[in-house]
């Protein structure tokens, strides 16, 4: 009896497995997806995909400007990345290296010595210092 049962549950899932498919548009960008609605990760990734037009973060309710944002501020509620030390800049990193680099990219500048302009590395400097002032070597 419970074979002829479970025979039965295994024969219904499998008919709706392969019953006909379902095409939902999205509304945002106009993306086709054809899934079957009985298989719940086919029917996720739409969802998935809906989610990210949204400009909103899921965790606070924030509003943004568009996707990048939304993106690069939830990684604000991830504990296991890191935050810029300086104040003010919300920028935040996967990891340790990444906020190094930030730092040397975005907040430490070498002065041209001979007009005052800022630049992010010493190749940057010398590149302005051969063309701006014909400084060679």
């Amino acid at each position: 009896m419970l074979e002829q049962q479970l025979h039965e549950v295994r024969l219904d899932c499998h008919q709706h497995a392969l019953g006909p498919k379902v095409v939902n548009v999205c509304e945002h960008c106009g993306k086709a997806f054809e899934y079957n609605d009985y298989l719940i990760r086919e029917v996720g990734k739409f969802k998935h995909h809906q989610a990210m037009h949204s400009l909103t973060c899921r965790v606070c309710g924030e509003s943004f400007p568009h996707a990048a944002a939304k993106t690069f501020h939830q990684r604000t509620h991830n504990p296991d990345h890191v935050k810029c030390i300086k104040s003010g800049c919300p920028w935040v990193g996967t990891n340790q290296k990444a906020l190094d680099l930030h730092v040397k990219l975005s907040h430490t500048s070498i002065l041209c010595h001979l007009c005052g302009n800022k630049y992010a590395c010493n190749k940057s400097l010398h590149l302005h210092l051969q063309i701006k002032h014909k400084v060679n070597g």
